[in-house]
């Protein structure tokens, strides 16, 4: 099967990203009083556990630590007294246990900071699937503006069409973050937000291309798109292959899914982040629609 162009690749900028965070405090604690937290600690997710912590590598890095010192701190977050949260550093607290060392250099951070830069890190991964990859955006995204992750697509589009009125600062944030380009993320990433479980489980795992799963987003879920993907993944079918047996399963209700996937779209937020000009022809429209069904 052709896999296609991924969606443009995130190079992140750790530095442009946690320069707003809180002022750092780094201390010393003993590697016992570290906990390891799984949902902070993306590492082993993304890369197999054998790879990023096979004990010869840790041991050279304990010894290295040994002989050097440990140069750059680990993050942690305030737990109980006297004990922390591991943000970053899983490796050199690993090594820093082996190499039997009794103290580590930490620095704190709050827990808004500790989600962020958990997102910073993991985005920060070799070989990061294109689903962890957009999600983590979002993720981050809606964590800096206050915005729900579905009210992005709309902020987004929103920013596209008339850049002089972004007010959340996405186009800024994206680039800030390494992400190519505005359009990429107002025109593509949102398909990730369609997709089913099953869906995203096959583009993450490299079962299916995600612009094959975002050709099943335009039908509506049920029997016949699962059954669709199955198939999609059994006989190694094309995105393109995909996309015509989308339209035939659409056939003579074409129309009616097409309304039901338009009236899916038409949220609050959506109309009231258009421009004015395109506000007032999307107010023409509702009124012209209501008077033909009232007709």
């Amino acid at each position: 099967m052709s896999r296609g162009p991924r969606p443009s690749a995130v190079k992140f900028d750790a530095g442009l990203t946690v320069a707003g965070l809180s002022a750092p405090t780094v201390f010393n604690v003993s590697p016992d009083q570290i906990q390891v937290r799984p949902d902070f600690n993306p590492r082993g997710q993304h890369t197999p556990v054998a790879d990023a912590f096979s004990e010869p590598a840790l041991r050279a890095l304990g010894e290295s630590m040994r002989r050097d010192g440990v140069l750059t701190p680990l993050i942690v977050s305030q737990a109980a007294e006297g004990t922390y949260w591991l943000i970053a550093g899983e490796r050199r607290l690993r090594a820093a246990r082996l190499a039997g060392l009794t103290t580590l250099p930490v620095m704190l951070k709050t827990e808004q900071d500790a989600a962020r830069l958990a997102l910073v890190e993991n985005l920060q991964r070799q070989n990061l699937n294109p689903v962890d990859e957009t999600f983590g955006v979002f993720r981050l995204l809606s964590l800096e503006t206050g915005l729900a992750p579905n009210e992005l697509p709309a902020a987004l589009r929103a920013a596209l069409r008339d850049p002089g009125k972004d007010p959340h600062d996405l186009a800024a944030r994206l680039e800030s973050y390494g992400a190519t380009s505005l359009e990429a993320w107002a025109r593509h990433r949102p398909a990730f937000l369609k997709m089913t479980p099953g869906e995203l489980a096959a583009v993450r795992e490299g079962r299916l291309p995600w612009r094959t799963a975002a050709e099943l987003t335009r039908l509506p879920e049920g029997e016949d798109r699962t059954a669709l993907l199955r198939q999609a993944e059994a006989d190694d079918l094309s995105t393109a292959q995909v996309g015509r047996r989308v339209r035939e399963l659409q056939g003579s209700d074409a129309f009616a899914v097409r309304a039901r996937q338009l009236l899916s779209e038409i949220k609050p937020a959506r109309l009231t982040a258009l421009s004015p000009e395109r506000r007032e022809q999307a107010e023409r429209l509702l009124t012209e629609l209501a008077d033909l069904l009232r007709s």
